[in-house]
């Protein structure tokens, strides 16, 4: 029995001291890596952009304080750097110490810079447009570049890190760079509905009625994408809800029914959206549309705020024609 109660007691002592060895064995490990120099890690660039990416602002301050470039792209064929992967995935001292060791002070400021990469932002509605070149506003002039999709701005608004979106503004990043697709960080906010992100930016002075190269404003797409609260927002900022997109024509409202955006329409109905708007080369209004694509909440609501059951398209189609006649007008 003394034997067991024994061999109790060392089992515990032993896990009781379990945290203070991986404490020691840790420190350990810091204090050998600290002894490494960047001619002796296999690849620095590797290491730098993949702290960033991670989080681990220790050893990114580390192979930065050994000399190497914060500015180095990833590949030749690339334009990511180490301040994209800090902002993208919100890491804000690996962003604090790469802004502090000099990211960002070539090519006329690089978060003004877009990167290189194709395909790393996906949406709901992409828009076709073909670009020779993006000029690019600063406070040094105009840049012209080409394929350009985000820069470590549009990254951080995109995924809603507010406090890097801040960190950047304040060291001097532009909210009117646009990428490919002529979208400013603050069109990305409005597609993940971003409101803090959306706040800081304007006010840093952002546009809330900026537009793509489509003609499209952040509104167009927080009622596409059905943040609500977003929506809401920008209208308190002075977003025209009637305002008539360049094609077809269409309102917000004419969006958010098609789209079948509930609390979109509801909160678009609230504030006195008008129903009555025919729009596009068919003539339809934003209740031939809801019916059109079967979203019979969004029909409800429509005539609950007095959309017009009455009104005809441009082939004098009714909005309570039959379904298979609404889809094929």
């Amino acid at each position: 029995m003394e034997i067991k109660g024994r061999t109790r007691n060392t089992q515990t002592e032993t896990k009781r001291g379990e945290p203070w060895v991986r404490a020691a064995s840790s420190v350990e490990k810091q204090r050998s890596t600290r002894s490494l120099s960047c001619d002796e890690l296999k690849d620095p660039k590797s290491v730098m952009l993949e702290s960033a990416r991670n989080g681990n602002n220790e050893e990114l301050d580390l192979v930065l304080q050994q000399g190497m470039d914060p500015n180095e792209r990833e590949s030749p064929f690339s334009g990511l750097r180490a301040l994209h992967f800090a902002a993208r995935h919100g890491h804000l001292q690996c962003l604090e110490t790469l802004l502090e060791l000099g990211a960002g002070r070539y090519s006329r400021g690089l978060l003004r810079l877009a990167s290189d990469t194709r395909g790393c932002f996906k949406r709901s509605h992409r828009m076709s447009c073909t670009v020779a070149g993006t000029r690019l506003q600063s406070g040094h002039g105009s840049l012209q570049t080409t394929t350009v999709p985000n820069t470590p701005l549009h990254y951080a608004a995109r995924h809603g890190h507010v406090r890097c979106v801040e960190l950047l503004l304040m060291h001097g990043a532009d909210w009117r760079s646009c990428n490919k697709y002529g979208e400013t960080p603050l069109h990305c906010t409005a597609m993940r509905g971003h409101v803090d992100c959306m706040v800081a930016l304007v006010h840093a002075g952002a546009n809330i009625n900026t537009e793509t190269r489509d003609g499209l404003t952040p509104a167009y797409f927080s009622a596409v994408c059905g943040h609500s609260t977003y929506l809401k927002e920008l209208i308190k900022q002075g977003t025209d809800i009637n305002r008539k997109y360049k094609e077809p024509q269409r309102t917000l409202l004419h969006y958010a029914a098609e789209a079948g955006q509930e609390r979109v329409l509801k909160t678009l109905l609230r504030r006195g959206a008008e129903t009555e708007i025919h729009a596009g080369p068919r003539f339809f209004t934003p209740l031939h549309l809801a019916a059109r694509l079967g979203h019979e909440r969004g029909v409800e609501l429509l005539l609950k705020y007095g959309a017009n059951v009455e009104a005809l398209s441009l082939k004098r189609i009714h909005p309570s024609s039959p379904h298979r006649t609404l889809r094929k007008a």
